[in-house]
């Protein structure tokens, strides 16, 4: 699947998924991607470059996905995001 962001704000976009057994994992920006910055008002899909999230038959039966706009990089949620979950 794909989806579309069209912040507020100017920020960074970190995707969260978590599933029924409440395991979570970052799922967007992936380590070797640079740039997740996000404009105001200006719709960005996601992921980037005709990718796509995929599930495929053995994920778990439930999935949640969180979407989170950060400030800055150097936001204290954005840095306990990509430690926890990087």
């Amino acid at each position: 699947f794909r989806f579309g962001v069209k912040p507020e704000t100017d920020g960074y976009l970190y995707v969260i998924s978590r599933n029924n057994l409440d395991k979570a994992q970052l799922a967007y920006p992936k380590p070797n991607q640079v740039d997740n910055s996000v404009k105001k008002n200006i719709e960005t899909a996601f992921p980037p470059d005709d990718g796509k999230f995929v599930f495929n038959k053995n994920s778990p039966s439930e999935m949640w996905a969180y979407f989170v706009v950060v400030a800055s990089r150097e936001d204290e949620l954005a840095k306990r995001i990509r430690t926890a979950l990087g």
